[in-house]
């Protein structure tokens, strides 16, 4: 081998190491980025895209990526132009079969494969329905809920203010929420699969933490094949009245504390949220 051609080819495989390496590092960080993003709509491209470059990573970078996902029908976009971001981010699992897209040696259909197959295995028995009721104490939410499940057999009620009285006494700490809201997504995945509906009865009165909820069940569902539609069951009642009804219950939840969520509540737009179904009560 000449010595030219030699050098030639050493530093070939130097620059496809260096490209590959840059892929890498490009794909660990933008799924870091993107994926807390999942559960609320956005604008437009340069609306999700903005998101993206608020925490410092490149305009260029994060635009060769949003064009990737998108091919990839992980970032969907609507008839109105509103972008998301689909719970397909869970397929992407290894920055190998990304280099091997950006390198054309595979078609992207390759990467969904997995999916379709397993798919094909598995009946599709039923879609499941997960209602989050979203509503300030003492709108009537567990009074509704334990209505709900009687008349609908199949579907199974889980509440924190319960848990938190069943394993903590009731007791509110840092260390005993995170528990619970742990316990809580575990206790929807059991209901996933065992094919059971879910009321999610809880105050879900702050938008960051329900769009969290939303993502995770979502992201949960696609790992498990289920087929889910999320239904927000949004308990508009006055605060005054929830106020005189908070007076009368056994556990009284404090005035300053209800009228906070009510102002929490107020400020979800439930236009941004990705869920299937909404309904006022």
């Amino acid at each position: 081998m000449k010595p030219k051609t030699a050098y030639l080819r050493q530093m070939n495989h130097y620059h496809r190491f260096k490209k590959m390496t840059e892929l890498h590092q490009m794909f660990d960080d933008f799924l870091f980025r993107v994926k807390p993003m999942g559960g609320r709509m956005y604008d437009n491209d340069n609306d999700f895209i903005n998101n993206i470059n608020s925490y410092n990573v490149g305009h260029e970078r994060t635009t060769q990526f949003f064009m990737y996902l998108v091919n990839l029908d992980i970032i969907k976009r609507t008839e109105e132009g509103k972008v998301y971001l689909t719970d397909k981010i869970s397929l992407l699992k290894s920055h190998k079969d990304f280099i091997k897209i950006v390198d054309g040696e595979m078609d992207t259909n390759q990467i969904m494969r997995g999916e379709k197959i397993k798919k094909l295995k598995k009946k599709k028995v039923m879609k499941l329905n997960i209602k989050i009721l979203v509503g300030i104490p003492g709108c009537g939410k567990s009074t509704w809920s334990k209505s709900y499940i009687l008349e609908n057999p199949n579907t199974k009620r889980i509440n924190r203010d319960d848990l938190r009285n069943m394993l903590d006494a009731g007791k509110l700490t840092d260390g005993n929420e995170n528990f619970l809201r742990v316990l809580r997504l575990e206790m929807v995945k059991m209901c996933l699969a065992l094919d059971k509906h879910v009321v999610l009865d809880d105050t879900n009165c702050y938008a960051s933490k329900l769009e969290e909820t939303i993502y995770a069940i979502r992201l949960m569902a696609s790992q498990m094949n289920k087929e889910i539609e999320i239904e927000i069951v949004d308990f508009d009642v006055d605060v005054d009245t929830c106020v005189e009804r908070n007076k009368n219950r056994e556990e009284q939840v404090q005035e300053t504390a209800i009228y906070h969520m009510k102002n929490a509540k107020d400020e979800i737009d439930f236009d941004s949220l990705l869920i299937d179904k909404y309904e006022k009560i």
